[in-house]
């Protein structure tokens, strides 16, 4: 996966059948961004939506495969997000949530029928959702609750409980299994790259949860040789199956 100009990279989650992963990318220069698929298989990378110089951040896959949010700057001068929507095949491109407010995207809920976002539309940060119904908005945003400061998604789980975690430096995956009855944690955390802190980043679960899909850095961010690995870890077997980029995740 490259261009001819390389720049940042972030996930946005598989397709439904697991046998793609859609990606969006943006040039250091930021004269570029675009969405993308890749197919796990053969690690080809095809352009679903070149969004010119706007800005792209977060990227969501609708649970049916049918649409793709995503959460821009427009190249106007502006510094406010708007989430937008697209076919997955990268057609009918359409505003979903805009305005003068802060509008940055979350996430799909697990039912498909809409998606939760944070915002600053009530003067201060929180959570929100927006029913959608065929790439459309149905109704208003509906109020979650407020939060403090900007925050990360970790995913919904298959009931439609919604993990987030305030952003913080530094990057690393960990994974471990949790009793969502009782909402603790069975074991210890583990590292997916024990043998190498602080290179992993950007992590997906695939649908069926069997399937971890982050991003790896082959040597220090600083080193002139690093590269890029999307890697696709089976949590059944422990092996990863490794995809070299051209980009560096954001």
């Amino acid at each position: 996966l490259s261009v001819q100009r390389p720049g940042l990279l972030g996930i946005g989650g598989f397709s439904p059948d697991e046998s793609a992963v859609y990606v969006h990318v943006r040039a250091r220069d930021w004269e570029y961004c675009a969405i993308g698929r890749v197919d796990v298989q053969s690690g080809q990378y095809v352009e679903v939506k070149n969004l010119g110089k706007a800005q792209a951040w977060d990227l969501a896959v609708s649970p049916d495969g049918k649409f793709l949010a995503y959460d821009l700057i427009p190249y106007s001068g502006r510094i406010d997000y708007d989430i937008q929507i697209i076919k997955s095949d990268g057609n009918g491109e359409s505003p979903l949530v805009s305005g003068p407010s802060n509008d940055m995207l979350l996430g799909w809920m697990p039912d498909n029928r809409g998606i939760v976002f944070s915002s600053t539309r009530s003067g201060e940060m929180a959570i929100w959702s927006l029913a959608v119904v065929q790439g459309k908005a149905d109704g208003l945003p509906v109020h979650i609750q407020n939060i403090k400061g900007y925050v990360g998604t970790s995913g919904f789980t298959r009931n439609g409980t919604f993990y987030f975690v305030e952003e913080q430096w530094g990057n690393d995956v960990y994974f471990a299994p949790i009793d969502f009855d009782s909402g603790k944690r069975l074991s210890e955390p583990e590292p997916v790259e024990p043998r190498f802190p602080g290179r992993s980043s950007n992590s997906f679960w695939s649908p069926d949860g069997k399937s971890l899909a982050y991003i790896f850095m082959t040597s220090e961010r600083t080193d002139p040789l690093c590269q890029y690995l999307l890697k696709i870890r089976s949590m059944e077997t422990g092996k990863t199956k490794d995809i070299l980029l051209g980009f560096e995740p954001r």
